[in-house]
């Protein structure tokens, strides 16, 4: 206990160890051992460790209780969630679907598939639409006593063509000239993070086709984005006022090029700076208030039709967010959230807009299930404006002593 009090897991498993090397059964030492190995980032071997306990005495330190807790929280997970969305230019339903399961205490394998379905009605262009369908993998990688985490990437977008042209008869169909039917494109990435403390520094790479040139009338466009970020996170757990203070910056180059043409290259870059502070109103029940800030400047080298690019576009809100939790009995805990900034937008050759920008969510947790619900809106000037409805949930599944 005395490497844990002064905060040394690592030593506390090296000692504990050699103990248990004398006497397999001692239960206080593999008790101790399943905590160590738990804050050193291990929960696997602190899994192990609390079944072996619980084998040996089932009433010793409700050794299944930490079991149980732990196990929850480094289960399998499954998220899932459709999103509708309605803006002045298109409209869009996104189905995602993701699983992550843990492949040891220092690495697990996320998978996500997404199906996309856009349609543009803008009168400037003939309604068309686009059915996307993605598939990606991640593998992260955390050194816990390093504070590192390192993620590869690996995935690609399947488009259906016959979306925008008229079905072919079967017998039509041409092996050879496949293109003609859908698209493929790849996409692969990775990153690398480090944290001490309440600092964090990233970076990322990625490469894929730009969404938007998946459009039957466009050519195909990809883009090299590289990023990295700062994060900023104190927390004050005995404070009512300024309880948490965050904040995170971030940088991002986009080098942009066509196979086909040689001078649709362009460079898009930004940057964005953003702080929140969150107060507890309440305990009973709880009532969270997040004030925040945001900053964000972008630009590009060219203007293109067929993606968006930002022209010095300028962006200042601010705001806040007002949580409360409207249930807490034994099965279900609820919270109800509501969020409104506001701010200015500004780009080259205009004077700036006022925005809007307004989100209310539903949240429900039954133990390893959560629900929510999610309605936004928001408005720049007079001339653009979106909304959006969200539905989705998680289950985490997980490894249980039943005492």
């Amino acid at each position: 206990d005395l490497y844990l009090r002064l905060g040394q897991p690592a030593s506390a498993v090296k000692t504990l160890e050699r103990v248990l090397i004398l006497n397999p059964s001692d239960i206080a030492s593999l008790f101790t051992l399943a905590r160590a190995k738990e804050q050193s980032g291990d929960w696997m071997g602190a899994l192990s460790m609390y079944r072996r306990v619980y084998e040996l005495n089932p009433r010793y330190e409700n050794a299944a209780g930490s079991y149980n807790t732990l196990s929850a929280l480094h289960g399998q997970l499954f998220q899932t969630g459709i999103t509708s969305t309605l803006d002045s230019n298109r409209s869009a339903n996104i189905f995602r679907m993701a699983y992550r399961i843990p492949l040891s205490s220092f690495a697990e394998l996320f998978t996500q598939y997404s199906l996309d379905h856009i349609k543009i009605h803008t009168p400037v262009a003939s309604t068309q639409s686009l059915t996307l369908h993605s598939l990606n993998l991640q593998l992260p990688i955390s050194v816990s006593s390093w504070g590192l985490t390192l993620y590869g990437e690996l995935g690609g977008s399947l488009h259906n063509k016959l979306e925008n042209i008229i079905p072919p008869q079967v017998a039509d169909f041409n092996l050879d000239v496949v293109s003609d039917y859908a698209a493929v494109a790849p996409q692969l990435g990775g990153g690398i993070s480090w944290q001490a403390g309440p600092f964090k520094i990233g970076t990322y790479y990625g490469f894929h086709q730009i969404k938007d040139t998946f459009f039957a009338d466009r050519f195909a466009q990809y883009e090299h984005q590289a990023g990295a970020s700062i994060q900023i996170f104190l927390d004050y757990p005995n404070r009512q006022f300024v309880r948490s203070f965050s904040f995170q910056t971030d940088g991002t180059y986009r080098s942009i090029f066509s196979p086909y043409f040689s001078d649709q290259t362009n460079i898009i870059y930004g940057g964005k700076g953003e702080l929140h502070l969150q107060n507890v109103l309440a305990q009973k029940p709880q009532i969270l208030l997040d004030v925040g800030a945001l900053g964000s400047w972008d630009d590009s080298e060219k203007s293109s039709t067929d993606y968006y690019t930002p022209a010095q576009a300028f962006t200042i809100k601010g705001g806040a967010e007002l949580a409360v939790q409207l249930i807490n009995g034994t099965n279900w805990i609820v919270t109800g959230a509501g969020r409104f900034w506001s701010g200015w937008f500004a780009s080259a050759g205009s004077t700036g807009s006022v925005l809007f920008d307004g989100a209310v969510r539903l949240e429900g947790v039954r133990k390893n299930l959560s629900l929510y619900l999610a309605v936004g809106g928001n408005r720049t000037g007079e001339t653009y404006w979106a909304y959006s409805l969200e539905i989705g949930g998680s289950i985490r599944l997980a490894d249980y002593i039943i005492p």
